[in-house]
């Protein structure tokens, strides 16, 4: 971790003294951005934003947060209420409530997980945790949702489209945002202990606190299980185990300066078998080790009108893959990213009762990857290669009569080994209050860099291309959101259309020895993505709530075909309920996971095979014996459905766990 020790310095702020004869920013600009589990990391509170439960903002869909109402991108937030009653240990999982993502776990858990959006690949998603940019160098700059558990996860939220304009390259499908729960009271403590099917154990401690001028948050997870057998062979069991810190907080030494810090460490070792599902063995791991840090500076001026952020996050990761096999490797990635943030926010009242907000940032970003193996008969697996890229984004928004938001936004992306990228994006939503009617919808560009590991990475039959091109694409969507039944029920429906020029796909070549070694193409013509998001939130009675999702997603190849892992319809539907005071919770979740196809490489040359659609159904519960001991309990995939989301690759069948909650303090 010496990149943490040596390179993560602590960041100041700087600021021009000018004046301005405007008058002050209205509350929707202002940085209101607390929501129901504590505010996320990097943004501004005052001592009364402390004590006030806010509406939800959405944290990623601008240079600055924005209330939900106001954007114009289609996006879905998850609060940290939801992830405690449903249960769910892997965050990944609550992504599949959100309309246009579908998830991918290659089997038991620990496993690969990738998501996507709106049938883009994982890779093309960008995921930020507490500001920090969370996509590894050391695996194709993803991020695997294997290793995120969630206890102490407190709210999640999706923004859907090409969002390069903010966020660069890796955020050509979209971006989800994840924020760590913070402290909210002057002392926090919770302990978490469970069991259950599998040999599994698992359980979480964490502390905060929180005053006027402060807040800090510390919590430690761990999950070990001994998993199922991946393979259709033989019965050895494939386990996994996880260990997860994390540390977020701030601190205000005076009203207009606030400094503030998030941390995450994940150590985990997972078990697997080989890609061909007939082979069973014993003695494959991976390890891997993720750190992610981020330390940040914030002064307002002029009260408010005026702020400015110096941000410094680092990621370093490392995975040892140690298959029994002659491709043994290791990867690890580093990413080093700096930036500074202007933002002015300018109220005009007299002038169509606007309010401004402008923002400019400067970015650079050094992304660092290594690859160490056994050099083989296909070339030397040893590679290291580093790049910079220096990114210049500007983003303009206006609220119109509270009512009209519009939103502008710019990015030139300077890298060295790259062509030149500018990307941008359009948005607007317009609120009818009397009617409880919203529409939205965006338009903008996206570019996806090729990774390290397309471009020179090698393992087992694979090798890199360096002549490979950056992907770009273009996209649209537009919707309608509608409250009904004194807002009592509230339902929205996205329609999306996305095209991607020079997707980058996997391809076997010719090795020059009668064999074939496989490699990455750009490939000609559009590859298209279009189709329906619905999702429907209702209060049916009191205490008794139902939330549900549903995508239509047609995805093709520029030959027409169908794109592996890309189901057709995707839906689920959450009903929850409490009762008895508020005291007992019941948690009611079933999700659809339609006809999928995915590529069989245990036969050469690899062929298609046909995943089927499957229904999953859980029950969680939990009784408040006293205010701070609660029992909980949970089934997944209730029914034992078999099924698969890789083929050849075994998931769980039906499983029960249950524990105990002692918390104190809080609010």
């Amino acid at each position: 971790m010496n990149l943490f020790l040596d390179r993560l310095l602590p960041a100041g702020c700087v600021a021009l003294a000018v004046a301005f004869g405007c008058s002050l920013p209205s509350a929707a600009q202002e940085t209101e951005d607390e929501t129901e589990q504590g505010q996320p990391a990097g943004q501004e509170r005052t001592a009364d934003d402390r004590a006030t439960t806010l509406p939800p903002t959405i944290v990623t869909a601008s240079q600055v947060p924005v209330s939900a109402e106001a954007v114009g991108s289609a996006a879905t937030f998850v609060s940290g209420e939801r992830i405690e009653q449903t249960q769910t240990r892997f965050a990944g999982d609550m992504l599949r409530q959100a309309p246009g993502v579908s998830l991918n776990r290659s089997s038991t858990f620990g496993s690969v997980t990738q998501v996507r959006i709106r049938g883009a690949e994982a890779n093309q998603t960008k995921v930020v945790i507490d500001g920090i940019e969370a996509n590894d160098p050391a695996i194709g700059n993803e991020f695997d949702f294997a290793h995120l558990l969630g206890y102490d996860i407190g709210s999640i939220e999706v923004l859907r489209g090409p969002q390069s304009a903010l966020w660069g390259s890796d955020a050509l499908s979209g971006v989800i945002g994840i924020q760590t729960r913070r402290a909210v009271s002057p002392f926090e403590a919770e302990i978490i202990a469970e069991g259950g099917s599998f040999t599994t154990g698992a359980g979480s401690v964490r502390l905060g606190s929180a005053g006027d001028d402060y807040d800090v948050a510390f919590a430690a997870s761990y999950l070990s299980t001994e998993g199922i057998n991946i393979a259709n062979d033989g019965d050895e069991e494939d386990g996994y185990d996880n260990l997860t810190l994390s540390l977020v907080g701030s601190v205000l030494p005076v009203d207009n300066l606030e400094i503030g810090w998030a941390g995450r460490f994940v150590t985990g070792t997972n078990e697997f078998d080989e890609s061909d599902p007939t082979r069973d063995n014993p003695d494959n791991e991976t390890k891997m080790q993720t750190a992610l840090g981020r330390i940040y500076g914030k002064l307002t001026l002029f009260d408010g009108m005026w702020e400015h952020l110096v941000s410094v996050s680092a990621l370093d990761s490392e995975r040892d893959n140690d298959p029994d096999g002659p491709f043994s490797s290791d990867t690890f990635g580093e990413d080093l990213r700096t930036y500074y943030q202007t933002t002015l926010f300018v109220d005009t009242p007299a002038v169509a009762d606007a309010a401004h907000t402008l923002s400019l940032r400067v970015e650079r970003d050094h992304e660092t990857f290594k690859q160490k193996g056994e050099p083989s008969v296909f070339g030397d697996p040893n590679v290291e290669q580093d790049a910079v890229d220096y990114g210049y984004a500007g983003e303009y928004r206006v609220a119109l009569w509270d009512s009209l938001f519009l939103s502008g936004a710019v990015r030139h992306d300077d890298n060295e080994l790259f062509k030149d990228a500018t990307t941008w994006r359009a948005t607007a939503a317009y609120l009818f209050r009397e009617t409880g009617t919203r529409l939205h919808g965006s338009y903008g560009t996206g570019v996806k860099n090729p990774t390290f590991i397309e471009l020179l990475g090698f393992f087992g039959d694979f090798m890199g291309n360096p002549d490979v091109k950056p992907e770009n694409s273009r996209g649209f969507d537009i919707g309608v959101e509608q409250t009904l039944f004194s807002d009592r029920l509230t339902v929205d429906v996205t329609y999306f259309n996305q095209d991607l020029e020079d997707e980058i796909a996997n391809v076997f070549v010719p090795d020059g020895g009668g064999g074939f070694i496989g490699t990455v193409v750009n490939l000609d013509g559009e590859s298209t993505r279009e189709g329906i998001e619905v999702s429907l939130s209702a209060d049916i009675a009191d205490g008794l709530t139902l939330d549900g999702s549903y995508t239509y997603l047609d995805a093709e190849q520029p030959d027409g075909s169908r794109e592996i892992r890309r189901p057709k319809h995707v839906g689920s539907l959450y009903l929850n309920y409490e009762f008895l005071d508020r005291r007992a919770n019941l948690n009611l979740g079933v999700e659809y996971n339609g006809k999928a196809y995915d590529t069989d490489f245990g036969v050469f040359p690899a062929v298609t095979r046909t995943l089927d659609d499957y229904v999953l159904v859980s029950v969680a519960g939990s009784y408040d014996v006293t205010d701070q001991v609660q029992l909980f309990a949970r089934a997944e995939n209730l029914f034992g459905e078999d099924y698969e989301e890789i083929f050849g690759n075994n998931t769980p069948g039906f499983g029960v766990f249950g524990g105990v909650k002692i918390s104190f303090g809080g609010e």
